[in-house]
């Protein structure tokens, strides 16, 4: 299943100091609401992307391409991510994992450039790495299993953001509680059906 959220077209104004809750529901869309939620990497409409001029995928690493302890790319997201190179995406990985050796092992399984501790959400170190890869982060796809990190870099920089929501891989602890909190975060800003 693959879902496109809507994103508000008026730019709230974070001027004032008093905000109504219609202006606060806006901010956190702006924010935190993806431009799309799929179940699966695979179920990522990549033709009609590519047709819309997309031409960069930036993927994170844990619990999006593999699980936090696995040592291994699943051979599904190696067939997909060899899928996307061979329509001519450019293939990168942004991860916050701190362990070095892990996310150059996972890149070289990948044959793909990333870096380790971006220190997500916070989105110098991913225009920083744009600059040096020469990408164009509004011709670009971001997609992370995170709202409060992928996605929040995600749309901060104008990329086109896609939240993984797979349970495929075991959470940690910490994990599970964030998951839970964006769930209550999703659901409180999702576009309401008027019907």
């Amino acid at each position: 299943m693959s879902t496109k959220a809507s994103k508000p077209n008026k730019k709230p104004s974070l001027s004032n100091w008093f905000l109504n809750t219609s202006q606060i529901i806006d901010c956190l869309q702006e924010l935190f609401l993806p431009d799309e939620i799929v179940e699966e990497l695979e179920l990522i409409d990549i033709d009609e992307l590519l047709l819309d001029g997309f031409s960069t995928i930036i993927l994170d690493l844990d619990n999006t391409l593999l699980g936090t302890y696995e040592r291994n790319i699943p051979l599904e997201n190696i067939h997909w991510i060899q899928q996307l190179k061979s329509l001519g995406f450019r293939v990168f990985v942004f991860s916050n994992n701190s362990d070095k050796r892990r996310v150059q092992k996972m890149c070289r399984q990948l044959n793909v450039y990333g870096t380790f501790f971006s220190m997500k959400p916070l989105p110098f170190s991913l225009k920083e790495f744009a600059n040096i890869h020469k990408i164009n982060l509004k011709k670009t796809i971001y997609v992370g299993d995170q709202m409060l990190t992928d996605v929040f870099v995600g749309n901060w920089v104008k990329a086109y953001s896609v939240l993984v929501l797979s349970d495929k891989y075991p959470l940690t602890f910490i994990k599970k509680v964030q998951k839970d909190i964006e769930q209550k975060l999703l659901k409180f800003i999702a576009p309401k059906d008027n019907d």
